[in-house]
């Protein structure tokens, strides 16, 4: 833990981190559980795709989005911890109540309760990591929380797949009563309830972190660079182009997340269980991979007087990443097709955990929560609501239930928008320090990369 620090939690800075962690984890558990049980909810309810691409979208990131900015107000204003607590406790409760939805409409209200339970993970978390550790080494622990949540976003798939065995073979110990649901309601009954055991944990175990001053010259606004940019102008046009950016190749990774499951059941016949088996450890180790590479990959890549180690990455990755989600729906066979999407991940998940190392560098001490909202705002708009719906929408009215073509639509569209924005930020950012004579790319440690202690 930091110096002048203190505080911070019952077992240190790494500890809340790890918590956190686990906490995202959970969140990316509850939110993609429904990628895997499209097919039994559809039977049951007589859903459309259009429909279930609201279940998936909108329904969760409409209240996410409206909820982001006043919970992000009250995380820079009041205690973090039982925030989190509370954000928590009400995600988990809503997909725990979620089994017992009878109707379309009351599982859409309950999604909308998930969304605003977890509007509170991100700003808290971006809050307290910016109080913990100092600017040069918040990079790794903020990049290793985000590759945790990218493992719960792979462990959601398995987790299913295992419990669509288990509730099929009739091995989960539930009343009787309960042990006759269908598979889907079951599996959502059993993966509410870990989020509230954390959300005991964090209240027994954390504590509030004291609070950087917002005035001190280590929380200076733009990570020791906000005279790097000409006049406010620039500087707001680049975190506009920044934000639009990753948040267009968010839609994309979650459209997968969410859809891809599907996919590979309709285009290849393979039962769930078993597309669960293979998707999930795919899309955990390719996220976990990715979402390490930046501050692994930055530290090393020689760009002195090209700018921010980490935008050029992204500008490379996420090209790349559309071409390796292209080719990921066009192959014929169903091992390739997981091995190509894996590979995805691993890219995807790089121009990802960007714009959130970025927001928790940039702003002030007072602001971090604030800055983190408006990132979740453009992923709830862009990547957790018009994603998912997009291709369930195209894949009705369009390509007459081929996911593959209404897949490949929304993303081509996504990923040549998302490349345009982020080489653009890159250029406008990497101007402003030709003519301002100054450089933080450099040095590792003040383009926010180190390790962490």
């Amino acid at each position: 833990m930091q110096a002048g620090r203190s505080g911070s939690a019952v077992f240190g800075a790494w500890y809340v981190v790890a918590l956190l962690g686990m906490l995202g984890v959970i969140a990316y558990l509850d939110r993609l559980a429904l990628g895997l049980l499209i097919q039994p909810i559809k039977a049951e309810m007589g859903v459309s795709d259009t429909q279930i691409g609201l279940l998936l979208g909108p329904s969760f990131a409409m209240m996410f989005a409206i909820a982001g900015l006043p919970i992000a107000i009250a995380v820079d204003a009041f205690n973090r911890k039982w925030l989190l607590v509370a954000g928590v406790t009400f995600w988990s409760l809503a997909t725990t109540l979620s089994a017992f939805a009878h109707d379309f409409t009351t599982l859409f209200v309950l999604r909308m309760g998930v969304g605003i339970g977890e509007a509170v993970l991100s700003p808290v978390a971006v809050s307290m990591i910016g109080d913990l550790f100092t600017r040069e080494k918040r990079a790794v622990p903020m990049s290793t929380m985000i590759a945790l949540q990218s493992a719960g976003a792979g462990a959601s798939a398995l987790i299913v797949a295992v419990l669509i065995r288990l509730a099929t073979d009739g091995s989960l110990p539930l009343p009787d009563a309960l042990a006759q649901m269908p598979v889907w309601r079951v599996a959502l009954l059993m993966i509410g309830p870990p989020g509230l055991l954390l959300a005991l944990i964090a209240a027994l175990t954390m504590k509030e972190p004291a609070r950087a001053s917002a005035d001190a010259s280590a929380d200076a606004p733009l990570a020791e660079g906000a005279s790097v940019f000409r006049d406010a102008a620039s500087e707001r046009r680049f975190f506009v182009l920044l934000l639009l950016g990753t948040n267009f190749s968010a839609l994309t990774l979650l459209m997968v997340a969410n859809w891809f499951p599907t996919y590979l059941i309709r285009a290849f016949g393979i039962p769930a269980e078993q597309v669960g088996y293979a998707f999930g450890p795919v899309m955990m180790i390719g996220g976990v991979a990715g979402s390490l590479a930046i501050p692994l990959l930055a530290r090393r890549l020689p760009v002195k007087g090209r700018g921010d180690p980490i935008l050029l990455l992204a500008m490379l990755a996420a090209p790349l990443a559309t071409l390796m989600f292209l080719t990921a729906v066009t192959l014929d066979g169903f091992a390739a097709a997981v091995i190509m999407i894996g590979l995805y991940f691993v890219t995807g998940n790089a121009v990802g955990v960007l714009g959130s190392v970025m927001v928790a560098s940039a702003a002030s001490a007072r602001k971090r929560g604030r800055f983190a909202s408006l990132n979740m705002l453009a992923q709830a708009i862009l990547g957790s609501s018009l994603g998912p719906f997009a291709v369930g929408f195209l894949s009705d009215r369009w390509f007459a239930g081929s996911l593959g073509h209404s897949m490949a639509t929304v993303g081509g569209i996504a990923g040549v928008l998302s490349s345009l924005l982020i080489w653009r930020a890159y250029r406008v950012h990497a101007d402003s320090l030709a003519l301002t004579g100054k450089s933080t790319a450099s040095d590792p440690a003040k383009a926010g990369i180190g390790t962490a202690s």
